[in-house]
């Protein structure tokens, strides 16, 4: 596998089954620097995860992870993850921490 599908799937799988935000918090952390618009989209489902399964995620991250996906190369495909994460964070009455 390459370092960008490990770094995918164990993000996900944080988003998935952690125990606690702070686990899906320091994924998202780690990989925040990369272009790789699949590393970016990961984290942006992430917080969608977060606010899914916690209904919470942190107000700072997400905007972090907003800017990086609309500021990016990759800003046109990852337009679409991002209103999915919008959604859920509407849907799930997730609070900003």
């Amino acid at each position: 596998m390459s370092n960008t599908e490990d770094t995918v799937q164990s993000m996900i799988g944080a988003a998935l089954h952690a125990d606690a935000p702070a686990d899906i918090i320091a994924e998202i952390e780690a990989a925040l620097g990369s272009e790789d618009r699949w590393v970016l989209n990961a984290c942006i489902l992430s917080i969608g995860h977060m606010a899914r399964r916690f209904k919470t995620y942190p107000a700072d991250l997400k905007a972090r992870v907003w800017l990086a996906a609309r500021t990016s190369a990759h800003a046109d495909v990852l337009a679409g993850t991002l209103g999915d994460a919008e959604s859920d964070i509407a849907t799930f009455k997730a609070e900003a921490v």
